[in-house]
C-alpha cells in the first residue's frame, strides 16, 4: 500500500469519526434542549418580544392574537376592539419605527393560572 493511499484512508476514517462525533453531540444537545423546562416568566418575556416584532411590522391582527379575551390596555382600560383602532391610527401616523422595552416586569399568580406584565414601551 502506498503512503499516500494510507494517509487518504486514515483521513477518511478520521472525517467519518469526527462526523459521527459531531452528529452525536448535536443529537445530545437537541435532546437536552427539548427536556429543559422553560420558566413561565421567560415564556411571557418571549411573548413580549414577539409582540414588539409584530408591532414593528405593523401586524395588528398578530398582536391581538397574543392577547386574552379579558385583555385591557392602560391608561384608560381599552379593550381589544379599541386597541385595534388606536394601533391602526398610530401605525399610519408614525410609519416605520423601532420598539424598545426595557426589562418588563412579570407577576405570576400563586395558582399558576394567571399572570400579568407591565411593559414600558419606547417607540423610536
Amino acid at each position: 500500500m502506498s503512503p499516500t493511499l494510507f494517509i487518504r484512508m486514515r483521513i477518511g476514517v478520521c472525517n467519518q469519526s469526527l462526523a459521527r462525533l459531531v452528529a452525536l453531540l448535536l443529537i445530545t444537545l437537541f435532546i437536552l434542549a427539548a427536556c429543559a423546562k422553560e420558566d413561565d416568566t421567560d415564556q411571557i418575556r418571549k411573548l413580549i418580544k414577539e409582540g414588539a416584532r409584530l408591532a414593528e411590522e405593523h401586524n395588528i391582527a398578530g398582536l391581538l392574537e397574543l392577547t386574552t379575551e379579558d385583555f385591557v390596555a392602560r391608561p384608560g382600560k381599552h379593550d381589544g376592539r379599541e386597541v385595534k383602532g388606536i394601533l391602526w391610527y398610530a401605525f399610519n401616523h408614525y410609519g416605520n419605527f423601532k420598539v424598545m422595552y426595557p426589562e418588563p416586569s412579570v407577576d405570576l399568580k400563586e395558582s399558576g393560572r394567571a399572570a400579568s406584565a407591565k411593559v414600558y414601551i419606547m417607540i423610536v
